[in-house]
C-alpha cells in the first residue's frame, strides 16, 4: 500500500486516514496519521475496535508539513 498526501490546507490540527481490508461497516482496518507526524492502526471486527498500533511517530511524516508519502 502506498499513499501520497498532497492537499493539506493547514499545517496544524489535521488528521487523515486510510481504510483497508474493508468487508463492511463492522469489519475493516484503519490507519490514521496526524499533523504531529504520528500514526495509529485500528482494527474493527464485528463492530469492536482493537488498537493494533497506538499513536507513534513515523519517520516519513515530518510534523507541520503539507505533503508526505507513506
Amino acid at each position: 500500500m502506498q499513499a501520497t498526501i498532497d492537499s493539506i490546507s493547514d499545517t496544524a490540527g489535521w488528521r487523515t486516514g486510510i481504510v483497508f481490508g474493508y468487508r463492511d461497516q463492522q469489519n475493516f482496518y484503519r490507519m490514521t496519521v496526524n499533523y504531529r507526524g504520528a500514526w495509529r492502526i485500528v482494527a474493527l471486527k464485528n463492530g469492536e475496535k482493537t488498537v493494533l498500533r497506538d499513536w507513534n511517530v513515523h519517520p516519513a511524516i515530518i510534523p507541520d508539513t503539507r505533503t508526505f508519502s507513506l
